[in-house]
């Protein structure tokens, strides 16, 4: 495999410990870009490594790596679904275009309440305003800053811990199947220097 390896990352604060770890090492080109992007990429084949959303796992031909995942176990407080009306009331729901996991676990929630897949749209928060809808999906960073008045919060990973008792993974990383031997020892080292740089990291983020 020719070095640098490209390693897709989403560019969460949640991951910037693993970017710190990894920035250093000149055996990886960092790929950073939003989740359902990071996932199109690398089912490509543009990238070697990748954070991908658990809902692409099961379908990509690729290597699951047990070093790192993005889960949950009770409230994530950046992953939410704000609503208006009553969960079983929904009909409509708009969907950050970042999400593919979140997404889906949404539309499981809310067939759970009506019976019904809702109709659904993709909108960009970061860009646009939020459209007209019974409920909108926003993640990562932008769920602390895109809110609309009149609406009510779910914590979608404290949803899924009260129906079902279990923690919830929103990403994994793959490794295509010729990336090479060791990766897993280079992520543990790059994570616990970015660990260790924890307070630097929250200092320098907005």
């Amino acid at each position: 495999m020719t070095l640098p390896l490209r390693f897709g990352l989403f560019p969460y604060l949640n991951v910037q410990p693993l970017v710190f770890g990894l920035a250093s090492e000149p055996c990886w080109e960092l790929v950073v870009d939003l989740p359902s992007r990071i996932a199109d990429r690398f089912r490509n084949g543009e990238l070697d490594v990748a954070m991908v959303p658990s809902f692409d796992a099961a379908t990509i031909d690729a290597i699951i790596l047990d070093s790192i995942c993005i889960a949950s176990d009770g409230p994530v407080e950046s992953v939410i679904l704000r609503h208006r009306v009553a969960l079983d009331r929904i009909e409509t729901l708009a969907i950050d275009e970042a999400s593919r996991t979140s997404a889906a676990l949404a539309k499981i929630l809310i067939h759970r309440a009506t019976g019904r897949m809702p109709q659904c749209t993709t909108f960009s928060p970061r860009d646009e305003g939020v459209p007209d809808a019974d409920a909108f999906v926003v993640i990562g960073d932008a769920a602390f800053a895109v809110t609309q008045e009149g609406f009510e919060d779910l914590d979608l990973g404290e949803e899924w811990r009260r129906q079902n008792a279990i923690p919830f993974v929103f990403a994994l990383l793959a490794a295509r199947r010729d990336a090479g031997a060791g990766i897993s020892d280079q992520l543990a080292q790059a994570i616990q220097r970015g660990l260790d740089a924890v307070p630097d990291i929250a200092r320098s983020y907005p």
